[in-house]
């Protein structure tokens, strides 16, 4: 939540969910997959001469290649990164409400974190949030840090 001090000061108050030195997530991306029917005598050389059936085996393979190298492994390993960050995501969640990890309440200015709090509980640190949230912008004195449970 944004909240403007009494000095014209603007803060940020929020909880903070990720860790400030984490990995950057980038923004995956991943080509289509086409699909094809794979019916049919297509790949039937007939009276081809044996030259051109080696030629056209090693531009198949070349092609088959290629395609496992651009699109199925990129696809694979998309796909397991996936996997890896919801467990990731749920494993964080059971850390934070199941086992009671403390919420960071952090109020900044101009992208700077200038107080931060470590409070247990989701709704706690909400509620101290809000505490906090008042207090900068009634120009009062910022609420002392809450014990952990």
């Amino acid at each position: 939540m944004k909240v403007t001090a009494p000095d014209g000061t603007r803060w940020k108050v929020g909880r903070q969910w990720w860790p400030e030195r984490g990995p950057d997530l980038a923004d995956a991306t991943f080509a289509d997959v086409p699909s094809g029917s794979g019916g049919g005598d297509w790949f039937d050389l007939g009276d081809a001469d044996g030259i051109l059936a080696v030629l056209v085996v090693i531009g198949l393979v070349l092609l088959a290649v290629l395609f496992f190298t651009t699109v199925v492994i990129p696809v694979v390993v998309f796909t397991i990164e996936l996997i890896v960050l919801i467990v990731l995501f749920f494993a964080g969640l059971a850390g934070r409400l199941l086992f009671r990890k403390p919420w960071t309440v952090r109020a900044r200015t101009d992208g700077r974190t200038l107080h931060r709090w470590q409070i247990v509980g989701f709704r706690s640190s909400g509620e101290f949030r809000d505490e906090v949230a008042a207090a900068l912008s009634s120009g009062r004195v910022l609420p002392v840090r809450r014990p952990r449970l």
